[in-house]
């Protein structure tokens, strides 16, 4: 069952429509996406829905993976093409990309199997091979949203966070990356996995 609503009204679908359309899907997404990797869904779904819903400031979310030594041993990272998801919305303003789609169920594995496989099965062997401890989430904002230090600090407020420093990776060990596009979101939303 989705998180959040996802039922198109029943009027003629505009460009602003189908773009709240889409912006809501890419949320849901992201949060089936997370949940594979096991994350707390309480601050995710709160960041989500102000930073992606209500205002497009989102524009990464960093998942770390975290060992019994504090040190970061695999990341996942969703990125937001902002620019094509617009675009997108305003190009195919007569098609919605909920057709088709079961409501009841999760929507990523239906949108993207292949993806949402792969990403599941690097999750289960990254926590068995590196004794993961706890996930961390990160986030980057769109430029617009921290072009300086007043900006920046209103964002924070907004989205409930506070700075954060980097975390020690073990960078020796990051010798795999997979960049793809998210295939049921017309490719506006990238997966990077790191380990």
């Amino acid at each position: 069952m989705p998180d959040l609503d996802l039922h198109a009204p029943d009027i003629d679908i505009t460009p602003d429509l189908n773009l709240k359309m889409r912006i809501r899907i890419l949320a849901q997404v992201i949060l089936d996406l997370a949940k594979t990797c096991q994350v707390s869904k309480t601050d995710l779904e709160y960041c989500i829905r102000k930073g992606i819903i209500e205002k497009p400031i989102i524009e990464k979310i960093f998942i770390s993976f975290v060992d019994d030594s504090n040190i970061t041993k695999g990341e996942i990272i969703f990125e937001i093409d902002w620019e094509k998801l617009e675009f997108l919305a305003k190009t195919n303003e007569n098609i919605t990309i909920i057709n088709k789609i079961d409501l009841n169920k999760l929507l990523a594995p239906q949108l993207d199997p292949a993806l949402y496989s792969e990403l599941t099965k690097f999750v289960i062997r990254l926590k068995k091979k590196y004794r993961i401890q706890r996930t961390i989430i990160s986030y980057r904002y769109r430029y617009e949203y921290m072009k300086n230090e007043s900006i920046l600090n209103q964002t924070r407020e907004y989205l409930h966070h506070a700075p954060t420093k980097r975390r020690q990776q073990d960078t020796q060990d990051f010798n795999y990356e997979l960049k793809t596009a998210f295939q049921g979101l017309d490719g506006y939303l990238d997966i990077i996995i790191k380990k």
